[in-house]
């Protein structure tokens, strides 16, 4: 969303631009047995939360990375909640132009980006000890990367990513003029800010956990109860598979630029990395990232094998979507569990975006300024960080109601692509290749930056198409598939170019410790 949450918005031409229509069949979110069922998930939820929030936090370490101590199994849950069951139970629902091939080679490329974390980002960058992605860049090429890298994080996290979450729960809960759906919204966000806040990533991580169990056992009733026969049920998840375009696949542009938001989601966002950092060690990393990869894989199976079977698609081609699923048609129970497992998708997203924003906002800015600051101001400046996003989202929750979802879900999604991706290509660059200094890294992020933000002012509705010329639109590859690839060749050619031409960091002078002293010669790549 961001999640890759925000990822289907991107392709108005498929079941997303209907997507919307799916909030207008939705009832209130809860009624009679759903009621229970969310006020029994939020009980356990905050008891959860209040078990694992004893521990005192004396420094920084243990507020924000949980004293390092994470063990697979836990990042394995933690991941889930925020990132595969919430993708492909939710996210098909909007990315829908999916045949079975587009099916495999979209779980495929989520497979591969998780391996590049698994393998070549994750172990790397927590190893050096380090608890942001900018200060990982910032001890490697300089405060000013740190800054620039930190300050499009929290811009993206806030501005877009909080606003995609909240416009995505307005859809799947319902009319956001109702009242039952406007209350749990409410509750929703401000639950999350309270666990984040009180417990730090330890009682993120479980809780998270937590919620993944929901999900899967949400799900899973769903989806036994749609391939039993039911009566009730059956003729519902029927509407499923409908063909949204004659082909049914998407554009080469399309999966471009979903490859563009995957390797940012995945390799360079802080929400994902920051529970890197956290691990106990790098088996840890990988052990978790491998079972993500492996749940991805068998839900490609579930969603594409199984369900397909037992409901019957016309042909192989046929496209797997929820656009128009009839919930107002279900029992309450099963409403009531369809309600909770989006509740809990929803809440897993906002407690992981609300601590890391609060983490990025510490680390990278106030102890950077004020490097002798003692671990206990740092863990209260961090509560209060994450107080105030958490404040801010509340009072913007009603500002939401004037947004289109059919529109500003993809312009928003858009946005975070092409401000995020000259991150992930320094990220990447920095880790595959060593010449890359620190002039190189800070001219990429200021050229490529303006470039993007020049693009969002064409692409803005409305926009001028005064530069069509520069950024064509071609059947296979939309206008903003050509900005995205525009960024992130110009991020490219000005690291290389620059760096080459001013020479390597070692060569000009010694290496920048990272704030913390432990980033080595040889991580810094001299």
């Amino acid at each position: 969303m961001a999640s890759i949450l925000e990822e289907s918005a991107l392709f108005p031409n498929t079941a997303a631009a209907r997507f919307v229509q799916f909030s207008g069949h939705v009832p209130a979110p809860f009624a009679h047995t759903g009621e229970l069922l969310g006020a029994i998930y939020l009980i356990v939820l905050v008891a959860v939360g209040f078990y694992f929030s004893k521990e005192q936090y004396r420094d920084s370490s243990s507020y924000f990375l949980g004293n390092r101590g994470a063990g697979w199994v836990t990042l394995t849950l933690s991941l889930a909640a925020t990132c595969i069951v919430a993708e492909l139970f939710l996210v098909r629902s909007q990315l829908g132009a999916l045949g079975a091939w587009d099916g495999v080679i979209f779980g495929a490329s989520i497979v591969g980006a998780i391996l590049i974390l698994a393998f070549v980002i994750g172990p790397k960058l927590s190893a050096t000890g380090v608890m942001t992605v900018p200060e990982y860049l910032g001890g490697r090429y300089g405060v000013g990367v740190q800054f620039i890298t930190s300050g499009t994080s929290i811009l993206i996290l806030t501005a877009f990513r909080l606003a995609t979450i909240l416009l995505v729960t307005r859809m799947l809960l319902g009319d956001w003029n109702g009242t039952a759906a406007h209350a749990w919204v409410f509750l929703a966000v401000t639950v999350s800010g309270v666990l984040a806040i009180a417990g730090g990533l330890r009682v993120v991580l479980h809780t998270q956990a937590f919620q993944a169990i929901v999900l899967v056992a949400g799900s899973t009733v769903l989806l036994v109860a749609a391939i039993s026969g039911s009566q009730v049920v059956r003729p519902a998840t029927g509407a499923i598979l409908q063909p949204v375009s004659p082909s049914g696949l998407l554009t080469e542009g399309e999966w471009f630029v979903l490859l563009a938001l995957l390797l940012w989601y995945w390799c360079a966002d802080q929400t994902n990395l920051q529970r890197m950092f956290a691990a106990r060690s790098p088996k840890d990393i990988r052990l978790a990232l491998l079972g993500v990869a492996s749940i991805v894989a068998v839900l490609l199976i579930l969603f594409f094998g199984v369900y397909t079977l037992a409901i019957g698609a016309p042909n192989e081609d046929s496209i797997l979507h929820t656009t128009n699923l009839p919930l107002d048609d279900l029992p309450s129970a099963l409403e009531g569990v369809f309600s909770v497992s989006i509740l809990a998708s929803v809440m897993a997203l906002l407690s992981a975006t609300f601590h890391s924003t609060g983490t990025l906002i510490t680390i990278d800015f106030y102890k950077t300024l004020d490097p002798t600051t003692t671990e206990r101001k740092l863990v209260l400046v961090g509560r209060l960080a994450t107080g105030v996003v958490v404040v801010l989202t509340i009072l913007s929750v009603p500002a939401l109601r004037t947004l289109n979802p059919d529109n500003d879900l993809a312009a928003l999604v858009r946005a975070q692509v092409l401000i995020a991706a000259p991150i992930a290509v320094l990220l990447l660059l920095g880790s595959l290749w060593k010449g890359l200094n620190d002039k190189g890294a800070l001219w990429s992020l200021i050229v490529s930056g303006v470039v993007a933000l020049s693009c969002l002012f064409i692409l803005r509705p409305g926009g001028s198409d005064r530069l069509s010329s520069i950024l064509p639109h071609y059947e296979w590859f939309s206008r903003h598939s050509m900005a995205v690839l525009t960024v992130i060749l110009v991020s490219l050619v000005v690291s290389v170019f620059v760096s080459l031409a001013t020479g390597r960091v070692s060569e000009r002078r010694p290496t920048r410790l990272a704030a913390n002293g432990v980033m080595s010669e040889k991580e810094r790549g001299g």
